[in-house]
């Protein structure tokens, strides 16, 4: 018996992606805009602490914090910015903590991008030379071969032999 996919629900999975995609596009706008400003992946870190790897001022940081809670909804906002969790309900402080939380997750966030970008040209993979593409493909052969409870027609001792004789051939040259 086949499932047929409802119209609302095909809806909901097209909004889902739609939603997602314009929050990855803006995301990667923020990244950009934070490496034209030269916001750098350790300006995410606190400041505070005697080992803290952070290269960013007490201020810089607070603003970056400010600017995020300003993404939240109106009830989170409030909840964040109140000077203590006094005189809050327990839905309150939890919403209260979950906020905090959600902070510290998108900074998490753009420090993981900036990362990203500073390691690599623009958040590109670094170009595998050939032979290190035919290595890496040879290795992933061998472990199929290796794992493999057989082939209708193919002897895998065989072909094990022979990946391993193209591994040495490759190596040979290298």
């Amino acid at each position: 018996m086949s499932t047929i996919l409802k119209e609302t629900t095909a809806a909901a999975i097209t909004n889902a992606v739609c939603t997602t995609l314009k929050g990855d596009r803006a995301k990667a706008n923020a990244v950009d805009k934070m490496v034209a400003d030269g916001i750098k992946s350790t300006d995410m870190i606190s400041p505070k602490g005697k080992d803290s790897k952070s290269t960013a001022s007490p201020e810089l940081y607070e603003a970056i914090g400010n600017a995020i809670v300003l993404g939240f909804n109106t009830r989170v906002q409030a909840l964040v910015n109140a000077p203590s969790a006094k005189g809050m309900t327990d839905a309150q402080k939890l919403g209260r903590r979950n906020g905090q939380m959600q902070i510290g997750a998108k900074r998490n966030d753009f420090k993981t991008a900036l990362a990203k970008r500073e390691d690599t040209n623009g958040g590109a993979k670094p170009k595998r030379s050939d032979a290190q593409r035919i290595a890496d493909n040879l290795n992933d052969c061998s472990k199929v071969i290796e794992n493999s409870e057989g082939i209708d027609g193919v002897d895998l001792l065989e072909l094990g032999k022979a990946v391993k004789a193209a591994k040495s051939a490759l190596h040979a040259k290298f």
